[in-house]
Order: C-alpha cells, then sequence, then structure tokens
C-alpha cells in the first residue's frame, strides 16, 4: 500500500509500479473511505462498487487514464446503501470499446477511440437529421417515459443506489450498432453531482447522454452533446410521483448539438431548475418540458434549436433567457390529451427564430406571458394563437 496524504484516508494505487493491476481487486482491497489512485494508460474495468465512500481518481501529472467497458456490461455499477453514502470519480475518462488493441491493463487485445467534445461540423450532421419521421420521434420520447425499450441501452455508468460524485471526467458512449449506450444511468432514490465533466456522444451512432428516473442531480460547468438519442433525460417514478429528496439543478452547463432534444423533463410536480445553461444547435427541441412538470428555467441562452423551449401540459415559469435563432418556434406550448398546459413566460428576450416567437396551439393552453422584454424580428409572428388556444398576454414589448 502507497503512503496517505493525511491521516484519514489510505491511498491504494493501480496501474504502474502501484499495488494492484487490477481496478476490482483494489476495491476488494480498500477500507471504506479511501482513495484508490490510477496511474495513466488504458484500463479494461466491468467493477461493481458497494463500499461507502471511496474516491477513484486519475493520477495528477500524469497520461489521461482511459476506463473501457466491455460489449456487455458497465464500467461502473454502483449500489450503496442511501444516498448518504458517496463514490467519487475524478480525471477518468470512461468509453465503450469497439476494436481489438494490446494496450489495455487487465485485459487484452483491446483499443479504445479517442473522442473530443466538438463545437465544429455541426450544420451538416444536424440538417441531416431534420427530416426525421416526427411520429418516430413522438414514439421514442414516449418510451423514455414510460421505460419501454430503455433497457436496450447498455450504460457505462449504472447507478442503482448512493451517491455519485463526476469531477473532472469524461465519459463517452461510443459502442457501434450491436447495442446503443447512454453515459450515466440513475435508478430512483440516489444523487447524482457533476462538476466539470463531459458526456460525448459519437454522432454516427446511437447514445444518449444522461437517463435518470427519480434521481436527484446537480450538474455545475458540464458539457452533454452529440448524442443522437437526446442529451439528459429526467423522469420521475413510474408511479408518477415525486419524492420528496428529488431536487434537480443543472447550472453553466452546455447541452449543444444532440439529435431529439437537449434536455428532456416530464412527471408530474417534478420542478428541476434549469439556469445560466447554453442550449444551442440541437436538432429537436432544446429543452422539453411536459406531462405537469413545474421546471423553472431561468438565464439560459437557447438558440439554435429546431424548437428552443417546448412545453407539453407543463406548468414552467420561464424567464430572464434569451430565446433566439430557433428553426421553428422560440417557445412552443400544447395541451397533451387535454391535460392543461399553463405556465408563466416572462422578462424574456425572444426575437429572430424562424417561425413563431411564442405558439400557443391548442384548447387547455393557457400560459400567461407577461412582462416580455422584447417579442420581435421573429420572421412568422410575436405570438401566434390557435385552435382554441386562450393564454394571458399583458405588457409585452
Amino acid at each position: 500500500m502507497s503512503s496517505t496524504e493525511d491521516t484519514s484516508a489510505k491511498v491504494y494505487v493501480v496501474g504502474g509500479r502501484g499495488d494492484y493491476q487490477d481496478l476490482q481487486q483494489a476495491i476488494d482491497a480498500a477500507e471504506d473511505g479511501s482513495t484508490i489512485r490510477i496511474s495513466g494508460g488504458l484500463y479494461n474495468a466491468n467493477v461493481q462498487i458497494d463500499k461507502p465512500d471511496l474516491t477513484i481518481e486519475g493520477a495528477i501529472d500524469e497520461d489521461e487514464v482511459t476506463i473501457c467497458a466491455g460489449q456487455s456490461e458497465p464500467a461502473f455499477k454502483i449500489n450503496l446503501v442511501n444516498m448518504n453514502e458517496k463514490l467519487t470519480l475524478r480525471r477518468l475518462k470512461i468509453q465503450g470499446i469497439d476494436v481489438l488493441s494490446p494496450n489495455i491493463h487487465g485485459a487484452s487485445k483491446k483499443k479504445t477511440r479517442k473522442l473530443a467534445f466538438r463545437d465544429a461540423d455541426s450544420e451538416s450532421w444536424l440538417e441531416s437529421k431534420e427530416n426525421e419521421d416526427k411520429e418516430v420521434v413522438d414514439e421514442y420520447l414516449e418510451d423514455l417515459y414510460t421505460q419501454k425499450n430503455i433497457s436496450s441501452y447498455l450504460p457505462l455508468i449504472t447507478l442503482k443506489g448512493g451517491h455519485l460524485v463526476l469531477d473532472d471526467c469524461k465519459l463517452c458512449p461510443n459502442l457501434p450498432k450491436a447495442r446503443e449506450q447512454v453515459g450515466l444511468f440513475a435508478l430512483p432514490k440516489t444523487k447524482i453531482t457533476g462538476h466539470r465533466t463531459d458526456i460525448t456522444g459519437f454522432k454516427t451512432e446511437g447514445s444518449l447522454g444522461i437517463y435518470a428516473r427519480g434521481t436527484s442531480m446537480e450538474l455545475t460547468r458540464c458539457r452533454i452533446g452529440w448524442h443522437r438519442k437526446g442529451g439528459i433525460v429526467l423522469v420521475n417514478h413510474k408511479e408518477k410521483e415525486v419524492l420528496a429528496t428529488e431536487k434537480v439543478l443543472i447550472t453553466d452547463c452546455q447541452i449543444n448539438f444532440n439529435h431529439l432534444y437537449g434536455i428532456f423533463s416530464e412527471g408530474k410536480n417534478a420542478s428541476p431548475i434549469l439556469q445560466k445553461n447554453k442550449v444551442i444547435g440541437n436538432s429537436g427541441k432544446g429543452i422539453h418540458v411536459g406531462l405537469a412538470n413545474l421546471a423553472v428555467i431561468k438565464g439560459n441562452d437557447i438558440k439554435e434549436n429546431d424548437v428552443g423551449i417546448d412545453i407539453q401540459s407543463g406548468d414552467p415559469y420561464i424567464y430572464f433567457n434569451r430565446v433566439f435563432r430557433n428553426k421553428s418556434s422560440g417557445i412552443r406550448c400544447y395541451a397533451y390529451k387535454m391535460i392543461p398546459c399553463d405556465g408563466v413566460i416572462r422578462a424574456n428576450e425572444i426575437f429572430e427564430n424562424l417561425q413563431s416567437g411564442i405558439f400557443c396551439h391548442g384548447k387547455n393552453t393557457a400560459p400567461r406571458i407577461i412582462d416580455n422584454k422584447a417579442i420581435m424580428q421573429n420572421l412568422g409572428c410575436g405570438i401566434q394563437v390557435d385552435e382554441g388556444a386562450h393564454p394571458r398576454i399583458l405588457k409585452n414589448v
């Protein structure tokens, strides 16, 4: 065992000249609350963690640590007792495997694919997806809410219990064709904290960034992009009731260049806070909230998506956002199966969208559109109301 950094936590080293060459062996040997430090290099891992308060981190000042999942199991299965027990992953890159190479610790003849968060080549890829059959898209979103077909996804990380902290990590779901991959899959009564973490898809293959059901979450300064099956999915329990412990905050993040949607949030009384994010270039809906969802959407830049904000029978509070240059409506409101669509749209700047600034559609659609700073220069009209919608419109510029 290596020397300790302080008197309270032991440090185990994996790889190089460390204590272990296999990550699971180090986890099995580690005491609760200790640190496992991984030397730079490529590692194959399908590990299970049920010990509380471990930290697994890449060594400082060494080559990047890449953890490669197998083609049938997650890299990490986390099953702690409750949200008071924590696992911290720091300075790790976690991705799938698709071809063979000789350079991985703990496995033979495996190779990984290098991925980076892309901010170029977006237009041609997104344009190729714009003609996707809308009925297929709607069916897919319904499947997400009801959990149909979600078992076909292979996670890089499965969180079944406890509190997962991701600090300065990269998750790259890139498993080819055989199964679609999700970066992080979280079950009810768990918690996720992410800071400076990228979850990046591979644009020619199917992937989903985060799928969280009944999960508390706090993401800060993260980047989720290039996923063909969407960026972040937040849904409640299948019983359609939200636990008091479920709190979601996504702030100062980049949710860019995903297909179908950037953020998808549905569920009765769920109230995620989405603030100060950049939601850009998503081919589909930048932010979708629905089915009695009480989201707070504040201070975001939402641009160049198909629809900026999509409200389906939700009751969100939308204020101080800049919603502009989206390819159809800036904000779209509509009732699903006569379930009321309400919400407050206040103090936003909504401009230069290619159709309506705000589009209210269908009976039982009655948002309050109040005191917006600017609804202007939209190519269709500022506020479009049709088919029995009855929004309350007051004091807008």
